[in-house]
């Protein structure tokens, strides 16, 4: 309720005691909560006055407002909803107070509804509940009776007694949403019936995550997840199915035209006497491979593992190869593929 309903209700109810003296029954307890406090033989809490005004002095004249006003100060909801209409409009015509009362109602459900945008793809049908007292309904009052019945009733509404007649409860929910449901949390799309960008989020999580790499003195930014790892598909299933088949794609791809290009190799380790895969980056120096567990990649098996613990050399791998793609594209305008440096390779 508004300041302006309190100060009216507060008005309708003047204090009919007097100011020169109090009540018996309240000096009383006063006294006795004072002598209590210094019979105390333990030690005297702080706290003990402010509780002897908050409940004692307060408690009494609260327990006095209500015996002399309770009729007034017991409504439900939708009696105090008509009488603040009543207040803050001074409108008394009957059809403008359930106006009134349809509005604010409504307003409460709109206020329960999911605070998201509306879901991609198929249109989804929220789930819409109510709860409320039957006490609310009115004894013997038929207009109030269709009124809850077209407000709440007709809303999936549920009578229930223990729920308070000061209040109803809106449920609102739409259930089987994913992330990717979300345009801002939504990876891209392009197909020959959906094309879309990336959502925002999405861009800044993985432009995020694509930096950190599986050596931790190497990786520049912080994760932010509790495990540094947890980014990778081979620690935690992506949120969405077809963009991790994507990232599947694009390590599979990393690894087939790494071979080709000569951008994987077994060689000697940097940090190890050892043979191990190793990858030519952009730029720099070949780097090793590490797998998941954290020992360096000496099995071809493990390559896939390796890629995909470290999008960053995936991102390296393609882009590398993808310029030396346009090159040997370039160099077959003018001679023979059997004389190209890819079908050398593959000799």
């Amino acid at each position: 309720a508004s300041s302006e309903c309190i100060d009216s209700l507060s008005d309708s109810m003047p204090y009919m005691g007097g100011i020169s003296s109090i009540d018996s029954e309240l000096s009383e307890n006063i006294y006795n909560r004072v002598r209590d406090y210094y019979m105390l033989t333990d030690e005297k809490h702080e706290g003990y006055f402010a509780d002897l005004y908050n409940n004692t002095i307060l408690g009494y004249f609260a327990d006095q407002v209500m015996v002399s006003h309770g009729e007034e100060i017991k409504m439900d909801i939708i009696e105090a909803l008509e009488r603040e209409c009543r207040t803050l409009h001074g409108d008394f015509e009957e059809s403008n107070v359930v106006h009134y009362v349809r509005d604010e109602v409504n307003k409460a459900k709109r206020l329960a509804s999911p605070f998201i945008e509306q879901p991609l793809g198929e249109e989804r049908h929220p789930i819409e509940s109510c709860a409320f007292n039957p006490l609310i309904e009115g004894d013997s009052d038929p207009k109030r009776k269709a009124l809850i019945s077209e407000l709440l009733g007709d809303y999936g509404g549920e009578r229930d007694k223990e729920i308070s007649p000061q209040e109803v409860l809106f449920y609102n929910a739409i259930y089987g949403i994913r992330a990717s449901d979300l345009s801002k949390f939504a990876p891209a799309r392009q197909s020959i019936t959906e094309r879309r960008g990336s959502g925002e989020y999405f861009r800044a999580y993985h432009n995020l995550v694509s930096e950190i790499t599986p050596s931790i003195g190497e990786t520049k930014v912080i994760t932010p997840h509790i495990d540094r790892r947890w980014h990778s598909i081979s620690e935690l299933p992506d949120l969405d199915d077809s963009y991790q088949a994507e990232q599947l794609f694009l390590i599979n791809s990393a690894l087939l035209y790494g071979l080709a290009f000569g951008r994987l190799e077994w060689s000697d380790g940097a940090n190890s006497k050892e043979k191990v895969y190793r990858y030519l980056p952009l730029r720099g120096l070949p780097e090793d491979f590490v797998v998941s567990n954290g020992t360096p990649c000496d099995r071809f098996y493990e390559v896939v593992d390796a890629l995909t613990i470290n999008m960053t050399a995936v991102r390296e791998i393609l882009q590398a190869t993808e310029r030396e793609k346009v090159k040997e594209l370039e160099r077959q305008k003018v001679e023979f593929f059997a004389t190209t440096k890819f079908a050398k390779i593959l000799a």
